[in-house]
């Protein structure tokens, strides 16, 4: 995952929660 802070989300759903 290219923004992640999660460690288990895919790259569109850590884009969406990190907003």
């Amino acid at each position: 995952d290219q923004n992640d802070l999660e460690g288990d989300n895919t790259d569109k759903e850590s884009d969406f929660n990190l907003k």
